[in-house]
């Protein structure tokens, strides 16, 4: 049922009043000292940010490089959905004075002029060393370009602190290397590492005010490297020097998204293959081969396609010029598969087509859901992020109004692995082997336990399918994709914008609680699979040549990870047969990869004795995370994650 938007805003009214309430309630009981301060809802977006950004408390910390700072206590209230997961064009403030912006919005800027004045004099009252370097650097801002790396990276922290000060999540810094390239020769080497390990580090800075449905989960994705229009591989000195501040660090977030081409160079190949053997999950690898084509079929611009970035984990976007929520909600194949089961017409199908065609039905449904879903969403007024969009300056139109270039949406997807390796079973075990009918199948999906628990005892140690490179498993797996990029495709939201979606989720634990069990052994409530990956052990290789096969159309470019696990001893040892399997699979044609370079033992020992662990990273699904802060089940699930890719575990 569609709820019309007057109806909606009335509940969301009502529930912003309680929540007032319960607020106001806690307040009047609190100390002072121990609770935030909040900046509630205003009709007027404008007025509600300009009451937050005069009340922000300045922090200047003594002996740090950059001044940057977040007012933990100041929080602000909105009503409708925040516009996020997408990073700021930060080329427009390092590149132009404050009045680049006056014209569309002159009461808000002038709000950030007093803010930085107010900054100024707190530099100058302060003992920290340097003011005047310090106080130049925030006169700059308003009335001047950046002038030095440092400079720059200063002028990123500020407007960064901005975003997530006014509420956004999952802010992401873009393509540093390409924007940053004018200082690229202004420092040594090694000044250069140091001044970026210090933004870094700064970065890194309030972890856990940053984090949004977990621990590490903040979307601080640095992107760095990339293929060119005229073919050639851009990178630079910075480059390098974000991936090696990253190695030393050491830190789970920001994480880097490093661009791969066939024409990278080779020092760069080892500098990932470095990064990525610390076990802090960075780089992510994202093959501009296969990415940028795919992008282009979707709909990009040329020009806008080659220069990608992400959304928090890996969701391709256009930069600097589109709304893009590319993290909205998930396809659950795995779901659709139960549905299917669970319908009466499963057990009267007489052939595999039949179930197909009832799971295709199925799948048709589970997308119109999505779709209305998609329509009824409403986008907070957002005077901060449509500054950073050209066209929404240009034409006047706020970004949450569709004032943007692009205005696309993006969903994830769970438990493809699931649904294919189940419909394969059923065709084998059914159809085939002849080892069960429908009839017991629908039964046993429909409470009878004790036909349920002989079939899925069964299924345990049944093939699995999804993830081996054979041209069966490979043309069915594609053909499922291709039926869900036709249902996807004809879908147009309120601004005109399309849909894409991707086969990687960082729901697979949270939806698989809500899932039951699927025909592939996977018990209720159970995690379903990860991204692109295997739920029994399959070679890296393998899984690699599998995902190359997949065929990534425009409309299934919304991020499309293969997710493996190396032991650390393996990679160490042999660095440079691992450079070489990257190179292999960027010629074959992967679109994503993420790694954790960690083995079963430590995992384990870690949950044990988890003091004796306190730096131990993990790559959790498009973040990297102290292995120490994440929840039992997510620890469970990596290390049975872990096992299985070592032979050790079977399920």
């Amino acid at each position: 049922m569609k709820i019309n938007n007057r109806l909606r805003k009335m509940i969301k009214h009502f529930i912003f009043k309680f929540h007032f309430m319960q607020k106001y309630k806690m307040l009047k009981s609190c100390n002072p000292s121990d609770y935030c301060r909040f900046i509630y809802y205003d009709k007027n977006k404008i007025t509600q940010y300009i009451k937050l950004i005069d009340n922000i408390e300045i922090n200047i910390k003594k002996n740090h490089r950059f001044i940057h700072w977040i007012d933990e206590n100041l929080k602000i209230f909105h009503m409708d959905s925040v516009i996020g997961n997408i990073p700021p064009n930060y080329s427009l403030i390092l590149d132009n004075p404050m009045d680049y912006f006056y014209h569309y919005n002159k009461e808000f800027l002038n709000a950030i002029k007093r803010y930085i004045s107010r900054i100024i004099i707190k530099i100058h009252n302060s003992d920290c060393d340097e003011k005047h370097k310090y106080i130049k650097y925030f006169e700059n801002m308003i009335n001047a370009k950046a002038n030095s790396l440092e400079e720059a990276l200063q002028r990123i922290l500020f407007w960064s602190s901005l975003f997530w000060q006014t509420g956004h999540k999952l802010v992401g810094l873009g393509r540093l290397d390409l924007i940053l390239d004018r200082f690229r020769d202004l420092n040594t080497k090694e000044e250069q590492i140091d001044i970026i390990s210090d933004f870094i580090s700064e970065l890194h800075d309030y972890y856990s005010f940053k984090s949004n449905s977990l621990p590490g989960d903040i979307g601080q994705i640095i992107i760095v490297g990339g293929k060119s229009v005229d073919g050639s591989y851009f990178s630079n000195s910075l480059t390098y020097s974000f991936l090696k501040a990253a190695t030393k660090l050491k830190f789970s977030d920001p994480k880097i998204l490093l661009r791969v081409s066939k024409n990278m160079p080779e020092e760069l190949y080892d500098l990932a293959v470095d990064c990525i053997s610390t076990g802090i999950g960075s780089p992510l690898l994202s093959n501009d081969e296969v990415v940028i084509n795919s992008l282009i079929d979707f709909g990009y611009d040329k020009i806008d396609a080659y220069n990608y970035v992400t959304s928090a984990c890996w969701e391709p976007v256009s930069y600097g010029n589109s709304l893009e929520q590319n993290n909205i909600t998930n396809i659950n194949f795995a779901n659709v598969l139960v549905k299917t089961i669970k319908d009466t017409k499963f057990k009267n199908s007489v052939c595999f087509e039949d179930v197909l065609k009832l799971y295709k039905d199925k799948l048709k449904v589970e997308l119109t859901i999505i779709f209305n879903y998609l329509d009824s969403i409403i986008w907070e007024k957002d005077p901060l992020f449509s500054s950073f969009i050209d066209d929404c300056r240009k034409k006047g139109v706020d970004i949450s109004l569709g004032g943007a270039k692009y205005n696309n949406y993006g969903v994830l997807s769970i438990g493809l692995a699931n649904a294919i390796d189940s419909l394969m079973l059923i065709d084998e075990l059914v159809f085939k082997t002849k080892t069960f009918n429908l009839s017991e199948i629908y039964d046993a999906w429909n409470n009878n336990k004790k036909l349920f628990d002989i079939i899925n005892n069964k299924l345990l140690k049944s093939k699995k399918y999804f993830g081996h490179d054979d041209d069966k498993n490979i043309i069915f797996t594609n053909e499922i994709i291709n039926f869900t990029n036709e249902l996807v495709d004809k879908y147009r939201n309120k601004f005109g914008g399309k849909c894409k979606y991707g086969l990687s989720s960082p729901s697979y634990i949270d939806l698989g609680k809500k899932t039951f069990a699927t025909f592939d052994g996977r018990k209720c409530n159970e995690a379903t699979a990860v991204n692109i990956s295997s739920v029994d052990n399959v070679s890296p290789t393998e899984l690699i040549s599998f995902a190359s096969s997949i065929e990534y159309h425009g409309t299934n470019s919304n991020g499309n990870v293969i997710d493996f696990f190396v032991s650390p001893t393996l990679i160490n040892n042999h660095k440079d047969s691992f450079k070489d399997l990257i190179k292999g699979s960027i010629n074959n044609g992967f679109f994503q990869m993420q790694i954790n370079v960690v083995n079963s033992d430590i995992l384990i020992d870690a949950k044990l004795h988890p003091e004796k662990h306190l730096n131990l990273v993990v790559r959790v699904w498009g973040f990297s995370a102290y292995f120490n802060d994440l929840p039992d089940e997510y620890k469970d699930t990596i290390i049975k994650r872990c096992l299985v890719s070592e032979g050790k575990c079977s399920e």
